[in-house]
């Protein structure tokens, strides 16, 4: 997992659809039908090809397609891809409005620290495209991710692909209200997908991880010393597929509310499905965090890591009071994982199921696959905190 430096805030307002119909009165039938037509009047597509742009598989046309998404932004806009065509940039693009359809197309960093397509403001909706960078070496940077969802809220991402991002291939930074569908993140020099900084309520659904340099699908909250300590919630992540990750398949560190679903992980470095909170990152706990019907395949190929396939873990004494919040501890709690099916253990595997440090409230029940031998224990409890209660684990 990296840790990430976050930049300065990005500032953004937005009028709703609610505020339209207040100020037409509150004639309901009357501001809907006007709505729609202001809608329809102002909403305006725009082929790419309008601002310079043209596809071309080398041609660093950076100026052109920041034109093209500043048109978007400030008209919010439907902005019209050649179909398949591919428009190669050398810094980073910013979109703030409307809507991109790639219509298959892709954005091609031509320099992979400084190749992010970033997104804020309200209401953005990206669909149908790929973000390609030829990254072969790790960076820490926001610049170097792939896409960054930024101060942003009620977005949309749909059939997006990223390819080779010198960091994260997708970075949630204070997001809220999101929704992704068919994602796919391959060859990442760290984590797939990144929930970070107090994002929420984002529904994620049909997104796969193939062969990232970190964690899968990761929900982090950081300690931030220079602000209030926020922890990611209400993230809901249905229909994941994690393949040869180079670290945990899917991470909880740091976060409130989360539900995964009809998960499957293979070959991953460590963990398949790890809850904690980590010193050396300085991440909160976790509460009310549930996972149903998850495939785990010869996970812990990472020799010495000494992690459970499944892994729960929670610190003690690192309650975090900032001024004018809550504090927020390190401990696991409220945690209910059922339906898991481990086939298989990788080498670095500890057990099973690993329960260890500040926990309370787990149940963790499942199964292991048929036909296989176990030369290590299906499950290990490892609770020395004194507070440590209601700690249950059935693997049959």
């Amino acid at each position: 997992m990296t840790s990430y430096i976050r930049p300065l805030r990005v500032a953004e307002t937005f009028v709703g659809r609610r505020g339209f119909v207040a100020a037409l009165g509150g004639v309901p039938v009357l501001a809907a039908a006007l709505h729609a037509q202001v809608l329809h009047a102002a909403v305006q597509t725009r082929d790419i090809r309008e601002f310079g742009a043209v596809s071309d598989p080398s041609r660093d046309q950076q100026a052109a397609l920041q034109a093209a998404l500043d048109w978007c932004s400030h008209s919010r806009g439907v902005l019209r891809l050649e179909k398949g065509g591919i428009y190669c940039h050398s810094s980073g693009l910013d979109l703030g409005g409307g809507t991109i359809s790639g219509m298959q197309g892709t954005f091609r960093a031509l320099v992979p620290e400084n190749g992010r397509l970033r997104i804020t403001g309200a209401g953005v909706a990206l669909r149908d495209l790929t973000l390609a960078s030829p990254a072969s070496k790790r960076s820490q940077a926001y610049t170097g991710i792939g896409l960054l969802v930024q101060d942003a809220h009620d977005f949309t991402l749909t059939n997006i692909a990223v390819h080779g991002a010198a960091t994260a291939g997708i970075l949630m930074d204070d997001a809220h209200r999101g929704t992704l569908r068919n994602i796919l993140v391959r060859g990442t020099m760290a984590d797939g997908l990144h929930i970070t900084n107090g994002s929420s309520y984002i529904d994620v659904a049909n997104y796969q991880a193939i062969r990232t340099g970190d964690d899968g699908f990761a929900v982090v909250s950081y300690d931030r010393s220079d602000q209030k300590g926020r922890r990611c919630n209400n993230i809901r992540g249905r229909f994941i597929t994690v393949i040869d990750g180079n670290a945990r398949g899917v991470a909880v560190v740091g976060g409130a509310d989360v539900t995964v679903e009809d998960v499957k992980v293979v070959r991953s470095a460590c963990a398949g499905l790890y809850l904690n909170s980590e010193v050396s990152y300085g991440t909160f706990g976790n509460a009310h965090i549930s996972a149903a019907r998850v495939q785990l395949v010869d996970c812990v190929t990472r020799k010495g890591i000494n992690q459970g396939v499944v892994h729960i873990e929670g610190r003690k004494s690192c309650s975090v009071q900032r001024l004018g919040g809550d504090a927020l501890n390190c401990s696991s709690q409220d945690v209910r994982f059922s339906g898991i099916v481990i086939e298989g253990l990788g080498i670095g595997a500890r057990a099973g199921v690993v329960a260890a440090g500040d926990l309370q409230g787990i149940s963790v029940s499942g199964r292991r696959a048929s036909g296989q031998r176990w030369n290590r224990p299906a499950s290990q409890i490892d609770t020395p905190d004194p507070k440590a209660k209601s700690i249950s684990v059935s693997l049959s």
